[in-house]
């Protein structure tokens, strides 16, 4: 019985990471503290490339939320962290069993987006867009 209690709180944090991470595309830099009100966050100035940008992370359950912004500080890329590498298992499943994949872009396609499974070293995380996501 507890494994299935688990199991139930697990996809319930998948479906409110996803929806969340989702939720904060196409939003202003202004506007994403007013969405996630009540959520820790934190706001990084950084300049990769010769290039300034501003990074925002927004603490989930069991995940982190960063949105990444292009020059018109509009959120075109979200990225989750999971907590705990042992839950991108369930991640995996849950998105089989609601998303399709698709092959010829490696990602689960939703009606609000895509989302990839990346990895980065040792970091491994899901990207969300949308599919009128404008980068620059």
């Amino acid at each position: 019985m507890a494994d299935l209690n688990k199991n139930n709180i697990l996809q319930t944090h998948i479906t409110d990471n996803i929806q969340n991470a989702f939720g904060a595309l196409k939003y202003s830099f202004a506007a994403i503290p007013k969405l996630f009100t009540g959520k820790d966050l934190c706001v990084i100035n950084c300049q990769n490339d010769g290039k300034n940008g501003k990074l925002m992370e927004i603490s989930f359950n069991a995940a982190t939320l960063t949105c990444h912004f292009n020059k018109d500080n509009i959120c075109y890329n979200a990225y989750l962290y999971l907590d705990d590498l042992g839950d991108l298992q369930h991640y995996v499943d849950y998105f089989n069993q609601v998303y399709k994949f698709d092959p010829t872009c490696q990602a689960w396609v939703s009606d609000k987006g895509c989302i990839c499974l990346e990895a980065d070293g040792m970091d491994c995380y899901l990207s969300l867009q949308s599919f009128d996501a404008k980068r620059y």
